[in-house]
């Protein structure tokens, strides 16, 4: 791993004031210079600005010109240095001292022990001063939650964010200096144009973020570029909502985030996250820029977390998790600590764990990891000696995960048993009937169950990233005191720091906490990442990440209920044997439409090659008229589990749409769950029910549904009268894309066929009207409005609909 980082110390010299300059750290000082030219003597002023801590080249930046700014002192929670490598933080700190003029250093910070500042500067031309003040509040937002969430300190003693006229770009992370296109950063304070701040919010929040994930540490190679851009989509949504969290930023992430990453993966011009070979050309970098780095990477990231966090309901949106003693209990053992003593906060005997999740750290998953563990030195497997290293560091790391698993079966004495055969585990988190089985604003800052304790085994010392001076040594996050629950924050967000009052921790947070602190300053690969997260989740994230990594594309999930597979005992109850098996989106495109597929044929999981395994799923199912939640994950190409389905009932599975995926169902169940979700939104919620039209829809495009199930789903958007934006964004969007293709066809075929398409899209359009659009605008209830329906117009495209 080559080290491709260094500290700058800055001197520009321009002309005198009003002229402005701006670079990554504060001036420390000033002096009068003169610059001879042609007409003349000028005279300038040369800047000398303060040492940049080490740093990759392409993040630094200067700006010059005539400039108007609002400010503000941001106070932060965490001491100065907070997760930081002490040598070069104190380093940074000694190079403040200049001769000269002394300009303020703009930390804010006060020897004396009060609240560490950093300045937040917005800039931009004086014609556009009013606009700078919603940018200034959510940076400050920004930064103090990506603080308290990561428990790293910001590094740097300000944040400037400048608005640049003609911008090329859309926004640039230069550490400590943002650049943004005007109307990416600027809106006007007296006007309250929600649309456009709530974009501009989603951009402060995603150049932020990267001041930790590609500026503090950077990527090792353009070839995981997601490390940056992944991490950025996710943490603008954090961030974003934690400063507005009534703008519903995390209802939003299917049709913002996840749809779109699942529509671009599903090409044949897809690639992975990670790729493993070395850039060949410059505008590879270029097309590397897209929604597989940023949507498919965020979302990936957020799917892990919700599983690593599933014992706590309130975090992920489970609004009526009943956390009593009787509820929330984790079936499986996933969420136990390294000796199997995990139990339910309540003393609930029952509540312990046992070693279900460990059973799918399998010998091929785990050898198929370590082919990869050791990021970009892949090139140097041609040598013998480090291919002889690498069969050691394979056997060296089974026989630890053997001991682990044994120290797990002595200490858990009621372990419940599980189909080795499937290699599957599923956990269960009940909760109370009555209210809303799904919300995103519930619960923050309530007491969640400590279900997720920290292994306790230290990591091994040779368990490093990629050996050498580059290696990433495992070491325990920061413990520094989290600070304060932010008021209204989303549950996503958590409760502003890795853990809670109640000794909850959010172990993924708690992993990038260990990740950043270990890779400060430097670069890391996909391998360092993933590492870190398991060492504090105590779960097998290399293995289980690993397909998720470095192989394009995603799987269908194939749901089908099997009540012939129950004995007779349980089927009186109710119980019903759910069937999940997994294919490769693109890989029945040339096949005819119509499930099942086999699963040999399609699952690809006989061979040690990435690019030829099933991928490891974990998912939240939902059973119709149940408040219960049963997390569910398997590797192999089919799993099952037993649920309480009753008859003519259904199965939603990926509820919340944490999982990255899509999801197919019989017809039977498609049914159903298009009825439930044309009956009342409280069956179906709106995210779940976006999720149904969006993969309909992308099914039928790979030839594995008839397009009529999506048109049937489609009947709630007129029937649920719920002004539901998901949902409407999802439906409206595919019917305008079928518009769009009638319309093209019509134009472009002769004059017969022509008519045929127009009728085509005549009938479409009279669905869309007559029964969609025109229920709901008749039937919507305005606030202050006596009777439901809106009194304008609304017709926006060639549907005759607005969104």
């Amino acid at each position: 791993m080559q080290l491709l980082q260094a500290p700058f110390e800055v001197k520009i010299s321009a002309p005198p004031a009003p002229i402005i300059v701006l670079s990554n750290m504060p001036a420390s000082h000033t002096h009068d210079s003169s610059s001879t030219v042609d007409d003349g003597t000028k005279q300038l002023v040369t800047y000398h600005f303060q040492q940049t801590p080490p740093m990759s080249t392409y993040l630094l930046a200067w700006v010059i010109g005539e400039l108007a700014h609002v400010e503000h002192q941001c106070p932060m929670t965490l001491p100065a240095g907070t997760g930081l490598p002490k040598d070069i933080f104190q380093a940074g700190l000694s190079s403040k001292h200049h001769t000269g003029e002394q300009h303020d250093s703009g930390s804010g910070a006060s020897s004396s022990g009060s609240a560490r500042l950093v300045l937040v500067r917005v800039w931009g031309t004086s014609d556009r001063a009013s606009q700078f003040g919603h940018a200034r509040d959510v940076a400050c937002s920004a930064l103090q939650t990506f603080e308290r969430l990561l428990q790293v300190a910001y590094p740097l003693p300000k944040l400037d964010l400048v608005a640049i006229p003609n911008f090329a770009a859309g926004a640039m992370e230069n550490w400590g200096l943002l650049t943004y296109r005007e109307t990416a950063l600027l809106v006007d304070d007296s006007t309250d144009d929600i649309s456009q701040r709530y974009g501009i919010a989603t951009t402060v929040a995603h150049e932020t973020a990267h001041q930790w994930f590609g500026d503090l540490v950077t990527l090792d190679d353009w070839t995981e570029l997601w490390l940056n851009e992944g991490f950025a989509t996710y943490f603008e949504v954090i961030g974003a909502d934690a400063y507005r969290p009534d703008w519903g930023y995390f209802s939003d992430f299917l049709t913002s985030t996840t749809s779109p990453g699942l529509e671009i993966d599903g090409v044949a011009t897809s690639h992975p996250l990670t790729i493993m070979r070395p850039t060949q050309k410059l505008s590879e970098i270029d097309n590397w820029f897209d929604d597989i780095s940023y949507a498919k990477g965020g979302a990936v990231l957020r799917m892990l977390r919700a599983w690593l966090n599933r014992a706590n309901g309130p975090m992920l949106g489970f609004a009526d998790v009943d956390n009593s003693t009787t509820g929330n209990t984790v079936k499986d053992g996933s969420d136990g600590d390294g000796d199997g003593n995990g139990s339910d906060p309540t003393g609930d005997s029952s509540g312990r764990t046992s070693i279900g999740a460990m059973q799918h750290v399998r010998h091929r998953r785990s050898v198929l990891q370590q082919q990869h563990k050791r990021g970009q030195q892949w090139q140097q497997a041609s040598s013998s000696s480090w291919r002889q290293q690498l069969l050691n560091n394979v056997q060296r790391e089974r026989s630890q995960r053997a001991r682990r698993l044994t120290r797990l079966l002595s200490a858990d004495s009621s372990g419940s048993s599980n189909d080795a055969s499937s290699s599957d585990s599923s956990s269960s988190v009940s909760g109370s009937a009555g209210a809303m089985w799904w919300t995103f604003k519930s619960h923050v800052g309530s007491t969640a169950p400590s279900l997720l304790r920290q292994a306790q085994q230290a990591p091994d010392s040779d368990n490093t990233g990629s050996g050498g001076s580059g290696s990433s040594q495992l070491r325990p996050s920061s413990t520094a005191a989290a600070a304060a629950d932010t008021p209204g924050a989303a549950p996503e967000q958590g409760l502003g720091s890795t853990g809670d009052a109640a000794g909850y921790k959010d172990v993924f947070m708690a992993g990038l906490s260990s990740y950043l602190q270990a890779r400060a300053y430097s670069v890391s690969n996909y391998s360092m990442l993933w590492q870190h997260i398991e060492h504090e989740s105590g779960q097998p994230v290399i293995s289980m990440m690993a397909t998720w990594t470095l192989r394009r594309g995603f799987p269908i999930v194939s749901v089908s209920l099997d009540l012939k597979a129950i004995s007779s005992n349980d089927s009186s109850s109710n119980q019903q044997l759910v069937q999940f098996e997994q294919v490769a989106f693109h890989a029945p495109r040339s096949f005819p439409s119509g499930l099942p597929y086999e699963s040999d044929m399609y699952c690809n999981d006989w061979t040690a090659e990435v690019g030829d395994s099933s991928w490891w799923i974990p998912m939240a199912v939902h059973v119709g008229g149940s408040n219960s939640i049963e997390w569910h994950e398997f590797s192999n190409c089919s799993s099952t589990m037993k649920l309480p389905v009753p008859h003519n009932g259904w199965v939603l599975a990926n509820a919340g749409r944490y999982g990255f995926y899509r999801v197919n169902y019989t017809e039977p169940l498609w049914r159903a769950l298009g009825a439930a979700a044309a009956a009342h939104p409280t069956h179906i919620t709106s995210i779940d029910y976006a999720g149904l039209l969006d993969d309909a829809y992308s099914l039928s495009l790979a030839r594995q549904l008839n397009i009529t199930v999506f048109f049937q789903l489609t009947f709630g958007l007129g029937s649920r009268l719920a002004a539901e934006h998901a949902p409407w964004s999802i439906g409206l969007g595919w019917l305008q894309r079928m518009t769009d293709l009638l319309a093209n066809a019509a134009l472009l075929n002769g004059a017969e066929s022509g008519k045929r398409w127009q009728r085509c899209l005549a009938d479409l359009k009279g669905y869309v009207s007559g029964q969609l659009t025109g229920p709901f605008i008749a039937g919507l209830k305005v606030p202050g409005q006596e009777k439901p329906g809106l009194g304008f117009e609304v017709r926006i495209g060639l549907l005759g609909y607005g969104r």
